[in-house]
């Protein structure tokens, strides 16, 4: 219960929601007849080039057909908000408004005022002085504006970090006077002595002036439903078309998803509509889908201030909120075309070259009148009309057909002129009579695929910079415009699923858990009571999680409940074991698989050795890992990956134990252990760095067994700490415990074994244990040093060695250390220069690349510490 409230088990239940939409129907759902895609396909993009080089004629041109072809209403899923050059924009405003049908998109962010720092309480009136600076001329220099406007902390930060973005906002937030012309607008906002020119603000100002015009357009937009409540410019990042496009547009409608990902980047619901601190805008599925629909005034019931409404259906009432909507994904996830009926999608590839073939029959047809002009007038007529043109066929038909008994060589050129020209017009003939047929056939398949419908235009290709995918229950590149396609089919016909109240999902783990819990508690054997848990268990799943979904359209949350009745189980089980072997001994079952037998007998003999309270005392702490073990069981199956970390797991543990070591837990393919477990151990340091090497030649040896060649290669990664700690029972106790070390050298140690990784090295060691270390006689010269270094989790630096690996030549540990003492020293240039000499000779390593990554920053540490970002 604990875990869906906090929303723990969120994850879950999106996936066990994809999974239904993916598995569990009964039948395949594909969308009603209502809608159609226009798709910006791979195929079309490798046969007329980039998108980015389409000129907008083309759009155009494809608009005109769509409209000629009967499509009802005509939805863009693309922002129009660059221009490209006068002409063609003109020509695809021009086409915009011969449709007359066609909704436009929108892309909308966040508005930046509403964002920390200038949100937060008490910071309204920096935010007012800096707009009343801000209207003094926003081509005055940053640092000027924020000390006229007395901005300080957080704000004159967040303002000097991102000034074009602030002066944007404000831009937006202005209003186009009367008769006002871009260039006077520019000057207006830019301030006192800007007049012409070219300045930094320039190009910003210029987008600003479009987009304030299409706002206007839309604001002046006498129609059903209002399109945009009390508009503003409410964010200066939001896309809004060209104002040429807005004009001749039906609607416009935001096509963005952001709000709508979920934290696993899936989209799984969308909203109807955004509604901001001033401003509103309906989704383009649901501003489309209003301008499809004849009976607009019943289909959408509106709210106080528009917000919020209800879309009405005859079968549904969906919520017309700024809540996303559940998406009632329409089919498998074999592929999203799936999803369409037969003949509902086309290639704007298609469209295109339909109206290409449109473009090039009128220039047949041209060029044949111009033809037949020609041969009117070689036969005596000054004009074209009708009956001349009958003659100029049969003129045609018999002069060829007589030149067909005549051997070329005894024509005259003139006459073979004559002939050519005649040869010429009647190819010419034939050719636009095929064009016509095949214009014809493709205009009627074009008709059948878009006539009456709502058709969306948008992007479906994959192999492109540009391309719009979002990952869904589909797949995890669906086109972004599908999702439109699904909510508007929605819409229109009433169909959805309803998402069940949050609330259930507790409840539903409490009942769960509960029943499953008696079950193993009332039944006379455990056997028993998991079978009759298996079964609630099973039964739930089938009637929340796939019949409620296909009988009732519900979907009820099954994660929590799941895990309640799995843990109603566990939970029950374990009382039931933990009852029956409640009188086993404590010590035993503590020690017995992580110390030596020996010492095991000794603490059973005087268990006040160990402390349940807890005692103080400085304690080595190892954290080993076997590193390359992920490939290992990536490569192999279970039960033989289980078998070589159990081998590497008992040589690792025997090293451990043989050198005094205490085992405290196991980590996957990992190790916890310490030293001084039970009483003090004054060569613990040099203890630990022997079991430290005798690991090292253990897991070296366990490689070159033969019966091991055929898996990767295995290394040890160790991180060796020294501190004081609290050792003694954690849990509770004395039920439930485990007797371990607490402590920040635990911590520091954890910290090290990771941080191995990325010196390239396979042990570190903090400066305490070396030090311990060869004052109790270990070899100082097998600690080489490593610098200093900030770990994750740490604000202090821990001066680091590493035991040198067998295979290290005593010259690259010179070379290594010589370089890395350049660098402590705060020689930085002669610390690159080693560095660089050290890889030239013996190869580019990890650790190499780390300092020379912090010499080379544009800020390197003055204090000659390295700061880790990762554990």
């Amino acid at each position: 219960m604990l875990a869906s409230m906090m929303g723990w088990l969120d994850p879950v239940e999106r996936s066990s929601i994809d999974w239904r939409f993916a598995h569990a129907r009964w039948t395949a759902e594909p969308l009603s007849d209502q809608v159609a895609l226009v798709a910006i396909d791979d195929r079309s993009l490798d046969t007329f080039g980039r998108w980015s080089s389409w000129p907008r004629t083309r759009l155009a041109s494809v608009i005109d057909e769509l409209a000629d072809a009967g499509a009802k209403t005509i939805a863009l899923d693309l922002i129009l908000d660059e221009r490209s050059t006068p002409d063609a924009d003109a020509a695809l405003g021009d086409a915009i408004a011969r449709a007359g049908n066609v909704v436009l998109g929108v892309d909308t962010t966040k508005y930046i005022f509403d964002l920390p720092p200038w949100s937060e309480t008490g910071e309204f009136n920096q935010r007012q002085r800096l707009s009343a600076e801000l209207a003094e001329g926003l081509a005055q220099p940053s640092e000027t504006i924020a000390e006229h406007a007395a901005l300080t902390g957080d704000c004159r930060t967040a303002f000097l970090q991102a000034p074009n973005e602030h002066k944007r906002a404000f831009a937006l937030f202005q209003t186009i006077l009367p008769d006002e012309n871009q260039e006077a607008f520019i000057r207006r906002l830019a301030g006192v002595g800007v007049h012409t020119g070219e300045f930094a603000e320039r190009r910003m100002l210029e987008v600003a002036y479009h987009h304030l015009h299409s706002i206007q357009f839309l604001e002046s937009r006498d129609a059903f439903p209002p399109l945009i409540s009390n508009l503003h410019p409410n964010s200066h990042l939001d896309k809004l078309p060209l104002p040429e496009f807005v004009r001749g547009a039906e609607s416009v409608g935001f096509v963005s998803v952001t709000d709508s990902i979920d934290s696993d980047r899936a989209v799984r619901a969308m909203s109807l509509a955004k509604h901001r601190s001033v401003d509103g805008f309906f989704s383009l599925a649901a501003s489309a889908t209003l301008y499809q629909t004849d009976e607009r005034p019943g289909l959408l019931q509106l709210g106080p201030d528009i917000w919020p409404a209800s879309w009405i259906t005859p079968d549904a009432r969906l919520s017309f909120s700024t809540n996303p909507l559940l998406i009632d994904w329409p089919t498998s996830p074999k592929s999203w075309l799936v999803a369409f009926p037969e003949n509902a999608v086309v290639s704007i590839g298609y469209v295109l070259s339909l109206a290409n073939q449109r473009t090039k029959l009128a220039a047949q047809l041209a060029e044949l009148e111009a033809l037949a002009s020609e041969i009117a007038f070689a036969i005596g007529y000054d004009k074209l009309t009708d009956a001349v043109r009958a003659e100029v066929q049969d003129e045609i038909a018999f002069q060829l057909e007589a030149a067909s008994s005549i051997e070329p060589e005894s024509l005259s050129e003139e006459e073979r002129d004559a002939l050519a020209l005649y040869q010429h017009h009647r190819q010419l003939s034939e050719a636009i009579a095929e064009g016509l047929l095949k214009i014809d056939e493709a205009t009627a398949k074009l008709t059948r695929t878009v006539s009456g419908k709502l058709v969306f235009l948008g992007w479906a290709a994959t192999g492109s910079t540009d391309a719009d995918v979002i990952r869904t229950p589909l797949a995890p590149n669906t086109p972004g415009v599908f999702a439109h396609c699904v909510l508007a089919d929605m819409l229109l016909t009433g169909r959805s699923r309803d998402l069940a109240p949050a609330w259930l999902a507790p409840l539903g783990a409490l009942l769960l858990g509960v029943l499953c819990a008696c079950a193993v508690a009332l039944l006379p054997t455990a056997a028993l009571g998991a079978l009759a848990s298996a079964i609630a268990i099973g039964a739930f799943l089938f009637i929340a999680g796939i019949y409620s979904f296909n009988e009732w359209r519900l979907v009820l949350p099954i994660a929590a409940p799941l895990g309640g009745g799995v843990g109603g189980w566990a939970a029950a089980t374990a009382a039931a074991a933990f009852i029956s072997q409640r009188d086993r001994a404590r010590i035993t079952r503590q020690f017995k698989a992580r110390v030596d037998p020996a010492l095991v007998d000794r603490l059973v003999n005087d268990p006040d050795s160990v402390s349940v309270s807890g005692v103080q005392r400085e304690a080595t702490i190892i954290f080993l890992d076997i590193a390359g073990f992920t490939t290992v069981a990536e490569t192999l199956d279970s039960q033989r990956t289980v078998a070589i970390l159990n081998r590497f797991m008992r040589e690792m543990t025997r090293a451990l134990t043989e050198n005094g070591a205490y085992v405290n837990k196991f980590l996957g393919d990992g190790v916890m252990a310490f030293f001084s477990a039970f009483q003090p151990d004054p060569e613990q340091t040099a203890r630990a760095c022997r079991a430290a090497l005798q690991c090292k030649r253990a897991i070296d040896t366990l490689n070159d067994i033969p019966d091991l060649a055929d898996t990767p290669t295995l290394s040890a990664r160790i991180g060796i700490a020294t501190g004081l700690v609290t050792i003694g029972d954690c849990g509770s106790p004395p039920e439930l415990n485990d007797y371990t070390a607490i402590g920040d050298a635990v911590n520091l140690a954890a910290r090290l074994e990771s941080a191995a990784k990325q010196f390239g090295v396979w042990s570190l060691i903090d400066q305490r244990t070396r030090d311990l270390a060869v004052g109790l006689g270990f070899d100082e010269n097998n600690l080489d040093p490593l610098g200093s270094a900030v770990v994750v989790g740490r604000t202090e630096p821990t001066v680091l060695y590493t035991l040198p690996a067998p295979s290290e030549s005593p010259g690259y540990r010179a070379a290594r250390t010589e370089a890395i003492n350049a660098f402590v020293s705060g020689d930085n240039e002669r610390a690159a220069f080693l560095f660089q000499t050290f890889e030239r000779e013996h190869g580019a390593t990890k650790l190499t690349q780390l300092y020379l990554t912090n010499i080379n920053a544009p800020d390197p540490p003055e204090d000659a510490v390295i700061r880790l970002t990762l554990k």
